[in-house]
């Protein structure tokens, strides 16, 4: 089965393999991305039971400083506001970039606690890429939590549940020598996985398109 996937224009330039369905964590509700692995992918067989929390908690390796990529708005528009995403960057208490500015900014305000992605500066000197994905049937996010935590969300965004025949595609994270790397890896993890078949590819494998060499912004 090919599904479409849920991406940022912000990050199509950046491009190991690997898929794991989700275990025994998904009993825990807990996601950990502590092991050590260079790139993976995690799926639910099917969407949690009706009345079933959907929400995993994600734990974390420790980290420096983080970009929680989402958008400039307290209320959620999901996915409405995809054109209006911006790189919010803290440092090691993920709640730093909600705090109250004074003064408040003119034309910004806080960013929204739901993210497209997110990128991890390690301790260890390494660097960390989570990206929320979408199913044939859902779309994932990421949510900094009020008492700070990290958590992976979906949904159908309609009025009905996600169908309970329905794989769920949750999220795919990498590990890379620097932000670069770590981005190029997730790409050719969910690029070669066979949730998405042909449905992805590479900007690097594509041509270019020729209206785009002549064409402006707005044009």
């Amino acid at each position: 089965m090919k599904y479409p996937i849920y991406s940022i224009a912000l990050l199509l330039f950046f491009s190991s393999s690997g898929a794991a369905a989700l275990g025994e964590n998904a009993a825990r509700k807990q996601i950990f991305l502590t092991e050590a692995r260079a790139s993976n992918i995690v799926i639910l067989n099917s969407p949690d039971s009706k009345g079933d929390p959907s929400k995993r908690r994600i734990i974390l390796p420790e980290f420096s400083h983080y970009c929680h990529v989402a958008a400039d708005a307290d209320a959620f528009r999901w996915i409405g506001a995809s054109n209006r995403m911006f790189p919010w960057v803290g440092k090691s208490d993920l709640n730093s970039i909600f705090e109250e500015r004074n003064p408040v900014p003119p034309t910004i305000p806080l960013p929204n606690r739901r993210a497209l992605l997110m990128l991890f500066e390690l301790k260890n000197g390494k660097y960390m890429t989570v990206m929320p994905l979408s199913g044939e049937a859902s779309v994932s996010w990421l949510e900094t939590e009020k008492n700070g935590e990290l958590a992976v969300d979906y949904g159908s965004l309609g009025t009905e549940p996600v169908p309970s025949e329905s794989e769920v595609p949750l999220l795919a994270w990498a590990v890379g020598d620097n932000v670069f790397d770590s981005i190029n890896q997730v790409w050719q993890t969910i690029a070669q996985s066979p949730l998405y078949g042909n449905s992805v590819g590479l900007r690097s494998q594509k041509e270019y398109p020729e209206p785009w060499k002549y064409l402006g912004w707005c044009t």
